[in-house]
């Protein structure tokens, strides 16, 4: 018996993957270029996503890192001794991936809410934090858009 069948993979796997990558990151590219023109907020380069606002808001987001960094390695331990039945659902390093990112982006927009000069900033962050959330969420209720 083997582990993996391959020969029950969709044949056209590769290309709905890759369509489907180009399609979410296109929608996430347009809903966040129509909010910033929407609310009149300066553009942001590529890689200065990680800017952050004061030195307090790094000190915050790093210990968030730190602490699902940890709590992805005690999940590794946990569930790897476990059957795939018996996994605990929640340390699954997916879910604790979306939920630190979903903390760290709000602390971003409390951060910007507080201490930003750009006073709509905070809103850009906000509408694309939940935008997000409601993709992803429902992309695990439809398996993927009936796709996989």
């Amino acid at each position: 018996m083997t582990l993996y069948p391959y020969e029950m993979i969709d044949p056209y796997f590769w290309e709905k993957f890759f369509l489907f990558i180009l399609l979410t990151a296109l929608v996430l590219f347009l809903f966040n270029e129509g909010m910033r023109r929407l609310l009149k907020v300066e553009k942001r380069g590529f890689f200065n996503k990680a800017v952050y606002v004061n030195k307090r808001h790094k000190l915050i987001d790093r210990t968030i890192r730190v602490i699902f960094l940890v709590f992805m390695i005690i999940a590794l331990i946990v569930n790897v001794t476990r059957d795939s039945v018996e996994m605990i659902r929640i340390f699954d390093p997916a879910i604790l991936l979306f939920f630190m990112l979903f903390l760290t982006e709000t602390t971003r927009a409390v951060m910007e809410y507080k201490y930003s000069e750009e006073r709509n900033r905070y809103l850009l962050t906000t509408s694309f934090v939940l935008f997000t959330s409601i993709l992803v969420i429902s992309m695990l209720m439809t398996d993927f858009y009936w796709l996989f």
